[in-house]
């Protein structure tokens, strides 16, 4: 479905259509590929992605990717974590990194971090709450069969603000606000206290009960407890 969504877009640029054909150096035994024609605007395309021959990240290029770029671009190299998405960039340097993550920052208010993969290599990673804002932006653009890709986190009502937050963990019931989180503190003071308590008070019980002693009453003869 990816590969002919791409060829919709460009099939004005295409002479056949989407082939399956043998894949002998990537992953999956086939593939579905076309191949364009040649046009003067594929030039501009080389010449802004490829600069000095080269593919490398500029500004120029960033400046041109709108909400259905990155949406192709997601579905392209990107994938969903269990707290968050990545996206692999492991193709470019350090300081092209530096330049997408702030570009994601200004841009998209989309706080990216720059990780380093077991290759020696680089790719940006998104934390749980750059991931929802960012799988907001491009959710839209993405085509059905690849919304499994798609970040949702667990979102639930604040406990003690009522507004919705994502929860981190499946504990969390409380928002980041500085007054909800002292709500937080004092809950769990207390629900510390009423287990201790409790525990406290089941040990003077098991240790009244443990010095317990059947005593026979002298005077009377009667059986009692004592303690």
């Amino acid at each position: 479905e990816l590969v002919k969504s791409k060829y919709e877009v460009l099939k004005d640029l295409v002479g056949t259509p989407p082939k399956l054909q043998l894949n002998s150096q990537g992953w999956g035994g086939h593939q579905l590929a076309f191949n364009t024609l040649s046009n003067p605007d594929f030039s501009i395309v080389l010449k802004t992605c490829f600069p000095n021959g080269v593919k490398t990240v500029t500004e120029e290029w960033l400046s041109i990717i709108k909400e259905p770029g990155l949406a192709w671009w997601f579905m392209d190299d990107g994938s969903k974590q269990k707290a968050g998405v990545r996206i692999s960039t492991e193709g470019f340097s350090r300081q092209e990194h530096e330049l997408i993550a702030e570009w994601f920052a200004t841009r998209w208010q989309v706080r990216a971090k720059i990780r380093n993969s077991k290759r020696g290599m680089f790719f940006l990673d998104m934390p749980q709450d750059a991931a929802h804002r960012f799988c907001q932006l491009i959710e839209p653009y993405v085509l059905p069969s690849m919304r499994y890709k798609l970040y949702k986190p667990r979102c639930r009502p604040c406990q003690n603000c009522g507004c919705v937050f994502i929860a981190r963990m499946e504990a969390s019931f409380f928002c980041k606000n500085p007054t909800c989180r002292k709500a937080r503190k004092a809950t769990v003071a207390k629900q510390l206290y009423l287990r201790d308590r409790e525990m406290i008070l089941q040990k003077m019980r098991d240790r009244v009960l443990g010095n317990q002693k059947e005593m026979t009453c002298t005077v009377c003869g009667a059986t009692f407890m004592t303690g």
